[in-house]
């Protein structure tokens, strides 16, 4: 399913859109909640065939004015409504990448784009889905301390299967790998696994980047620097 989120505009002041299906990690940095509130309502008000997933504080996710019945969630000031822990809702996100990853392994295929188009025939289809984290720093430094190392999971082997997930902070995020890792030995080996050596030292080597300055200007970082482009508000 095709998703393009309007992030600004460029110097002659045309729109500017990123393609969801094509980006397997999408960080957001900002400053004020109106900007994240841009990203996240445009995401919110897609109809899609199965449910996505949202992590998050009720204040927040009123102001996206997001379908309800879109999304699987758990809402920190009211877990009766969805999954009743962060915990609960990042495991069954992982029960979907390992149910994803044994339903390609019997078709034969190992890119999910592909997947996505050879896969007419069957009743049930498997779609894109997203898993949408704010605040991602009141996540990883929340308990249990496995919930970092499971996200982090998800980050990496969730793409592959086609599931996708944006991550916001209000603050630095890009030295948190370096962190998990620290607490995480055990990364470094899925992190070589994956890339090789060298492997990832900044979590944002692992996706792209939208920077939210206080002067309104959007930062867009495809994966390294030489790619940032630099766009005005919409």
């Amino acid at each position: 399913m095709s998703i393009k989120l309007l992030i600004g505009k460029n110097s002659g002041g045309e729109n500017q859109y990123i393609e969801m299906k094509d980006i397997p990690v999408l960080m957001i940095s900002y400053c004020d909640e109106g900007q994240l509130s841009s990203i996240f309502s445009q995401f919110g008000q897609h109809s899609f065939r199965q449910k996505n997933f949202i992590i998050t504080n009720t204040r927040l996710f009123e102001q996206w004015v997001m379908k309800h019945e879109a999304f699987s969630l758990f809402m920190r000031d009211e877990p009766e409504m969805g999954f009743k822990t962060r915990n609960d809702i990042i495991n069954h996100v992982l029960e979907e990448i390992v149910m994803r990853q044994k339903i390609m392994k019997q078709k034969g295929i190992t890119d999910f784009s592909r997947y996505t188009l050879l896969n007419t025939w069957n009743e049930v289809k498997l779609d894109y889905r997203y898993l949408l984290v704010d605040d991602v720093w009141d996540m990883i430094v929340s308990k249990p301390k496995k919930l970092a190392l499971n996200f982090m999971m998800i980050l990496l082997y969730g793409p592959k299967v086609g599931v996708h997930v944006l991550f916001a902070s209000s603050i630095s995020y890009r030295n948190l790998l370096q962190q998990l890792v620290n607490v995480y030995p055990i990364l470094t080996i899925e992190l070589k696994k994956k890339y090789g050596i060298p492997e990832p030292k900044k979590i944002s080597d692992l996706g792209h980047e939208l920077i939210f300055t206080p002067e309104d200007f959007v930062y867009y970082n495809k994966g390294n620097i030489a790619e940032m482009v630099k766009y005005y508000k919409v």
